[in-house]
């Protein structure tokens, strides 16, 4: 797995890449991390297919905004538990298409 940091611009690119298919997404904080070919909640990643001599232009993928989810646990007498696990699943899509993205639907991901 290869990795790069976008200009000033988002731009980025790979070089000497070996022939072969390959996922691209993209991730920083405050953003929900998204695949290339997947821009909604649901959607597939695509793969691109690097072929020798040929260049694959505009990979481009789109971050959604990242929201917060905060909350405190506590036992049935009211005194807060810690170190509990505290799990998140998305349940489709809402009106902003995001995607809740925390974790997966069980202890195990």
């Amino acid at each position: 797995m290869r990795s790069t940091v976008t200009d000033g611009s988002g731009r980025y690119g790979f070089e000497r890449v070996a022939v072969g298919r390959y996922r691209v997404w993209a991730a920083k904080g405050g953003f929900v991390r998204r695949y290339y070919g997947a821009d909604r909640f649901g959607e597939l990643p695509r793969a691109i297919e690097v072929i020798e001599g040929r260049s694959e232009d505009d990979v481009d993928v789109v971050l959604a905004r990242g929201a917060v989810v905060t909350g405190l646990v506590r036992d049935e007498t009211g005194f807060p538990v810690p170190n509990a696990n505290v799990f998140a699943c998305c349940s489709g899509s809402g009106s902003g298409g995001g995607q809740l993205a925390l974790g997966g639907c069980g202890p195990d991901g």
